[in-house]
C-alpha cells in the first residue's frame, strides 16, 4: 500500500477534485507504474519490467537485468529498488516467530 498517496495526497480532497484521483494515482503515485515513469521521464526506449518480490526485489531486478544481458535480449539494463516509508518511522518491536531479526540485524 502507497502510504505517500494515503496519508499524503489522499487528506486533500481539493488537490482530488482538480487533478482527479486517477491521474493522482497514475502520475508517479503508484509502484506500479515507477518503471514506465522513469523510462518516461529519461526518454528510455525497450520494454520497462516491474519486479516485486518482497525484501529481495532489488537482488531479483539486478539479476533480471542481468540475465536480459547476458541472453542478448538488451545492450543495456537499468535495475535498482526503491523504499520509502511515510508517515517516517524508524525501528521495530521484535516478536518470537516473526521474520524480523531479534536484534536488528
Amino acid at each position: 500500500m502507497n502510504g505517500y498517496f494515503m496519508f499524503n495526497l489522499l487528506t486533500h480532497p481539493q488537490l482530488i477534485k482538480a487533478v482527479g484521483l486517477f491521474l493522482l494515482r497514475h502520475t508517479g503515485n503508484d509502484k506500479d507504474f515507477l518503471t514506465t515513469r522513469a523510462s518516461y521521464c529519461f526518454n528510455l526506449t525497450g520494454p520497462s519490467v516491474n519486479v516485486q518480490t518482497a525484501c529481495s526485489t532489488s537482488l531479483v531486478a539486478v539479476h533480471v537485468a542481468c540475465r536480459s544481458l547476458l541472453s542478448g535480449e538488451c545492450d543495456m539494463a537499468l535495475a535498482g529498488g526503491v523504499r520509502i516509508a511515510v508517515p517516517q518511522e524508524s525501528g521495530y518491536r521484535y516478536q518470537a516467530g516473526s521474520i524480523l531479526s531479534p536484534d536488528g540485524h
